[in-house]
Parts: structure tokens; sequence; C-alpha cells
């Protein structure tokens, strides 16, 4: 049965050689600058990562309790952006 699977899957072929530089446009390697087309509202939207949320999956500072045991469970910030 693995071996039908195996067969119909086609290799891909790698266009550049072992040890090849990636960067060839000479970009740097950290940004340091956020380019925007357009300043647009933004929706902030806190994602339980706790789990403890009685809003679940949106955030109600539940995780209070367990950053004062010394656990860091704080919420994700979801953006939401309107495109134009």
């Amino acid at each position: 049965m693995g071996s039908a699977i195996s067969k119909t899957i086609k290799k891909t072929k790698v266009t550049r050689n072992i040890g090849d530089y990636l960067n060839t446009s000479g970009l740097p390697p950290v940004h340091t600058e956020v380019f925007t087309s357009h300043i647009s509202p933004v929706t902030r939207i806190p994602v339980c990562r706790c789990w403890k949320s009685s809003k679940f999956p949106l955030c109600d500072n539940s995780h209070q309790k367990l950053e004062k045991m010394g656990i860091d469970c704080g919420p994700a910030m979801l953006e939401i952006r309107k495109r134009f």
C-alpha cells in the first residue's frame, strides 16, 4: 500500500547547489522598518492562550492568576486591518 503512494510522488528539482548563498539581492539580514501601503484602522482582538477563559477563544484576563504563579501565558493579539 505504501509502495503505491511512493511511486506517484514526483521528485522536486532543486535549482541551486548546496552551500549557495540565498540572499542574492544583498538585502539586510534583519528588517528594521515596516512598510505599509495605507494606514488603515486596526481592530485588535485578544486571543486566549491559557485555555481558562470563560469567553474562549477570546481572552477575559483569566491568565492573570497563572502569571502570579510564574506561568507566562498572556493573550496573543490578533490584528485585523481593512484592505483598500
